[in-house]
C-alpha cells in the first residue's frame, strides 16, 4: 500500500488498495458457512465501500458462473491491470511495476 500511495495518482492508488483488501476478503468467502457473500462480503462492503456497485455485480456474476476462487482471481487481475496501465502511462517504472506485481 505504501508504494502504491507514494507513486501513483491518489484515485488509482486507492483503487488498487481497495482491490487488494477485497481480494483478501473474497479469499475467506466460501471457506465455511460463516463466510458467505450475504453474511460476510456484502456487510463489509456496505460498511467500508471496498467495491463499487458495478464491481460487486461483476463479482457475483463470476461467482455464479464458476469456481469459488474465480472472484478472487478476477480482482487480482484488476490489480495487475491497474499496475500495467500505470506503467504504460509513465506513473511507475518497470522495476516498480515488477515489485508491485510480485506483492499482489
Amino acid at each position: 500500500a505504501t508504494i502504491v500511495k507514494a507513486t501513483l495518482p491518489f484515485d488509482r492508488g486507492v483503487r488498487i488498495v481497495r482491490y487488494l483488501n477485497g481480494a483478501y476478503i473474497l479469499g475467506y468467502v466460501g471457506l465455511s458457512g460463516v463466510y458467505t457473500y450475504q453474511q460476510f462480503l456484502l456487510p463489509l462492503d456496505e460498511s467500508y465501500k471496498i467495491f463499487t456497485e458495478h464491481e460487486i455485480e461483476q463479482i457475483l456474476q463470476i461467482k455464479q458462473s464458476g469456481f469459488q476462487s474465480d472472484p478472487v482471481r478476477e480482482v487480482i487481475t484488476w490489480c495487475i491491470t491497474d499496475i500495467q496501465d500505470a506503467l504504460g502511462q509513465g506513473y511507475i517504472d518497470s522495476h516498480t511495476a515488477q515489485d508491485l506485481r510480485g506483492q499482489v
